[in-house]
């Protein structure tokens, strides 16, 4: 009890631009689908984002100037992605799109046999993509033919959502709900190691649920990788061996940072861990609404979302709430729209419930870029924060 007063005194002392919403739109309609990995990417000095229901917009990061906005590119699930060039994304039907900026107006779409949920992954001239039903697609970005698969059997019950795969040099990382961290030859996907991050346990689909949801995290000769109700690895980048493990239930991608690992645990608290031994060096569970990852950095500031909308600058010595912005302050400093409330109870496929109730947690990634933290949330909001 102590802890906690000695807390929300120093978030009533905290100055108020420790946390500032530099601007927010709203972007499109309350999601339909809180398990899509939507995340604004930074392209050619803009920050872009797309929603679920196919708007797409550019803004100058700086003051939340729309650039441009365009409608009707499917239901998004995941992404996009920025090359440089080209925008990816992949939608609820299975799609995989190329999508021309200028012409505005796909260069190619392709089918795979399963919704996708996290955002493609470019990689030289290929395009990874991973897939609800455990397959990880390699497809030549020039016209989306498939270069080669990886699959894996899907457990009864998993997570809404899949890891997002990780490259690095000639080696591709991805995580799969059965349980298994995998590392791949990204010329040819062929398979260099297989690691068990967490065994099924109990009687029902629901206790033997072990999903990888959480992004692989490569560092210095290790790659990071958890599970849900299952384990936190760190096994040997050159053969999968495990170095290290920590009985640890989580789904959101863990971060280094400055000597420290920090992660959200499946129960809404955050963490800071030695990334060598895997030892708790603190652990923030008395916050004021769970946190629901991923931590990130900008510059030097520790923050994270929470399940309410809001967003936390931590302190990263020892994990105590420094600044809270709440997503009610969001809502009345919105600076434009790009959909009319009246035209969303006309979507066939709107969830009423979900429009009246107005879900706030983050909708996917976040986007750090320029000592800003970007973020879309499931009410249709996009807000830039700056710590």
């Amino acid at each position: 009890m102590k802890r906690l007063l000695a807390m929300l005194m120093a978030m009533a002392a905290a100055p108020l631009s420790a946390l500032e919403l530099a601007w927010v739109v709203q972007l499109d309609a309350p999601a339909v689908d809180g398990g899509a990995k939507l995340r604004p990417v930074a392209a050619h000095g803009r920050v872009c984002a797309f929603s679920w229901s196919g708007v797409a917009a550019c803004f100058d990061g700086a003051d939340g100037r729309i650039l441009w906005s365009r409608e009707g590119l499917g239901r998004v699930s995941g992404g996009p992605t920025f090359d440089g060039n080209d925008f990816y994304f992949a939608t609820r039907e299975g799609e995989v799109v190329a999508w021309d900026e200028v012409a505005g107006q796909p260069l190619w779409r392709v089918h795979v046999d399963s919704e996708v949920l996290a955002p493609p992954v470019r990689a030289g001239d290929l395009l990874l993509v991973q897939t609800l039903d455990d397959r990880l697609y390699a497809l030549d970005v020039r016209d989306g033919s498939v270069v080669w698969t990886h699959e894996r059997s899907t457990p009864p019950l998993s997570l809404r959502g899949t890891a997002v795969p990780v490259v690095e040099g000639t080696d591709v990382y991805a995580g799969f709900a059965g349980g298994q961290l995998v590392a791949l030859r990204l010329e040819d996907g062929a398979l260099r190691w297989e690691t068990v991050v967490a065994v099924p346990r109990g009687r029902s689909d629901l206790e033997r649920m072990v999903d990888v949801d959480a992004t692989p995290l490569p560092g210095d000769g290790l790659v990071y990788s958890g599970a849900f109700q299952g384990r936190l690895l760190a096994v040997s980048k050159r053969d999968g061996e495990v170095v290290w493990e920590r009985r640890l239930s989580l789904y959101r991608a863990p971060v280094l940072h400055q000597g420290g690992l920090y992660l959200v645990d499946a129960e809404g608290a955050v963490l800071r861990l030695d990334p060598h031994s895997g030892a708790t060096l603190w652990r923030q569970a008395e916050l004021p609404e769970a946190a629901v990852g991923p931590v990130s950095w900008v510059g030097e500031a520790l923050v994270v979302s929470t399940v309410a909308g809001g967003v936390l600058r931590l302190d990263p010595e020892n994990g105590a709430v420094l600044a809270r912005l709440g997503h009610d302050a969001m809502r009345l400093r919105i600076n434009a729209h790009l959909g009319e409330p009246a035209d969303w109870e006309n979507e066939d496929d709107i969830d009423l419930a979900r429009l009246f109730r107005r879900d706030m947690a983050p909708l996917g990634l976040p986007l750090v870029q320029g000592g800003m933290l970007y973020q879309l949330y499931q009410d249709g909001l996009f807000a830039a924060i700056r710590p």
